[in-house]
C-alpha cells in the first residue's frame, strides 16, 4: 500500500490531494481536567493563545490538501474559543483570501445520523480574549486580564497577540462565519459523564483552489512515496544485538524487545534496524509487524 506524502499529495485524474483530513492538533488540554487533575494547576489562557497559531497553520495546511469538495475533520480537547472557534474562523478566512469566494469553506452541521444520543452543543460565535497576569498580592495566583480587541492587546503586550484569536468584527460576511462556528459541536464533561471536546467537519469548496504545493521551508526535491514493506521485521541474531548494546550501552533485555531488522529489498543493500513500539515488541518472536521503507 502507498501512501502519499504531505509535501505532495496523490496527483490522479486532474485531482490533487486527499479525500479525508483528520486534524486533531496540539491543545492545552483543559478538557480533559476530569482525568487527569494535573492540568488545572499548569492551566493559564496564555497556553492556548500561543498554540493558536500553530493550531490554525496545521488546520489551514490540512484545508489546502484536500481534493476539491474533500472534507477535514478540526478536533481538540479544549473547550477554550481561541483554540476552536477562532481558528476554524481563521481558516474561513483565509480560504476566502485566497480562493476570491465566500463558499470556498463551509462547516458543515453535525449529521443527525451520528452518533443520535451523543449531546452535543452549537458553536460559539463571540467570545472574549483573555491573557494571564500574576498577582500583586505575592500569592501564588494568576489574575486575568481582558482585551476588547486586538489593538489593546498589542498596547498591553499581550503576548502571542494575533487578530484572529478575536472574533470576526466588522466584516461583511460575519453573519455567514457566525452561521458556519454555529455549526460546530462542543461537547461537555457535565452533558454526559465525558471529557470535555470540539469538533468542526469542515468541507472544501471546488473552486478557487491552486495547487498547495509543498509546506514553506520543506525540501521541494523529488518525492519518494512510502510503502509498508511486506516483509515482517526480524529478530537481531545474537552477535549484532550484542555488538549494539555495548557500542551504544543499552539496557540488554530493552533491545531484545524492542529492536528488529528489516531484510534488505531485492535491490540488495544492507538490512536496516528499527526500534519497535512496546506493545508490538512484546508479541516477540519473528514477523511483529512490518517495516517502513522508502522507494525513489
Amino acid at each position: 500500500e502507498t501512501f502519499p506524502a504531505p509535501s505532495a499529495p496523490f496527483r490522479t485524474g486532474g485531482k490533487i490531494g486527499f479525500d479525508r483530513v483528520l486534524a486533531d492538533v496540539p491543545c492545552s488540554g483543559d478538557g480533559t481536567c476530569r482525568k487527569d487533575p494535573g492540568v488545572l494547576p499548569r492551566w493559564t489562557p496564555g497556553v492556548g493563545n500561543a498554540l493558536h497559531a500553530v493550531q490554525a497553520d496545521i488546520a489551514y495546511r490540512g484545508m489546502q490538501l484536500l481534493v476539491p469538495g474533500g472534507t477535514l475533520v478540526y478536533s481538540t480537547c479544549s473547550l477554550n474559543p481561541v483554540e476552536d472557534e477562532a481558528v476554524v474562523a481563521e481558516v474561513l478566512r483565509r480560504a476566502r483570501e485566497e480562493t476570491g469566494r465566500r463558499d470556498a469553506v463551509k462547516v458543515l452541521p453535525w449529521p443527525a445520523d451520528l452518533f443520535p444520543g451523543l449531546v452535543r452543543r452549537e458553536g460559539a460565535a463571540t467570545w472574549r480574549v483573555a491573557d494571564h497576569a500574576e498577582m500583586d498580592d505575592g500569592e501564588e495566583e494568576v489574575g486575568l486580564r481582558w482585551f476588547d480587541t486586538h489593538e489593546d492587546a498589542a498596547a498591553a503586550g499581550m503576548e502571542h497577540a494575533v487578530p484572529s484569536l478575536w472574533p470576526p468584527k466588522n466584516d461583511t460576511d460575519n453573519e455567514y462565519v457566525s452561521k458556519n462556528l454555529r455549526r460546530c459541536s462542543r461537547f461537555l464533561p457535565h452533558d454526559q459523564d465525558t471529557g470535555g471536546f470540539f469538533v468542526a467537519i469542515l468541507k472544501k469548496g471546488v473552486a478557487g483552489w491552486k495547487d498547495p504545493g509543498p509546506p514553506p521551508g520543506r525540501n521541494t526535491g523529488p518525492v519518494r512515496d512510502v510503502d509498508v514493506a511486506p516483509a515482517p521485521l526480524r529478530l537481531l541474531p545474537e552477535t549484532v544485538l550484542r555488538e549494539i548494546v555495548e557500542t551504544h550501552d543499552l539496557d540488554p533485555e530493552r533491545a531484545r524487545a524492542r529492536l528488529r531488522w528489516a531484510p534488505a529489498g531485492d535491490g540488495g543493500g544492507r538490512p536496516t534496524v528499527v526500534v519497535v513500539p512496546e506493545a508490538i515488541g512484546a508479541f516477540g518472536g519473528d514477523g511483529c509487524g512490518g517495516g517502513i521503507v522508502h522507494k525513489a
